[in-house]
């Protein structure tokens, strides 16, 4: 197991507090914990591709919108989320101020693919259920 700690994003405000941890698993799995604590809300910037994640918030509410979509996305404490992001997508997130606390389980499509033994029919159902059922779900076709 790699324990990868990356600096926090770069927020056009400076954040009070601002953590991000992955771990990241030899079966390509990645766990992300991302804390933070704000005086102020910030907006973010991140960038994702080849990726499904599982997501939950745990405390406060942030809003991500990407161009691909007209609406924003608004996740609350107690929601979840499953994301399918099999192209490469710009994500702009605004994080109100107090505390956030997400974490995410995430696994590149490719390895999905691999496990399924090359069979989108195997898992592409499932997810589509899952994100039927979660708070919140973008699905990039």
């Amino acid at each position: 197991m790699k324990t990868i700690h990356l600096p926090p994003p770069q927020p056009t405000k400076t954040a009070d507090q601002f953590k991000t941890d992955i771990v990241a698993f030899s079966s390509g799995l990645q766990f992300a914990v991302l804390e933070s604590l704000l005086e102020q809300p910030v907006m973010i910037h991140k960038y994702q591709s080849n990726t499904i994640c599982f997501g939950f918030c745990l405390a406060g509410q942030f809003e991500a919108r990407a161009d691909c979509y007209k609406a924003p996305l608004t996740i609350k404490a107690g929601e979840c989320g499953v994301f399918t992001i099999p192209k490469p997508l710009d994500i702009f997130e605004n994080i109100g101020n107090g505390r956030l606390h997400r974490i995410y389980l995430m696994l590149k499509c490719d390895s999905l693919l691999s496990m399924a033994q090359e069979d989108e029919d195997r898992f592409y159902s499932v997810l589509k259920s899952l994100g039927k059922k979660s708070s919140a779900a973008w699905q990039i076709p």
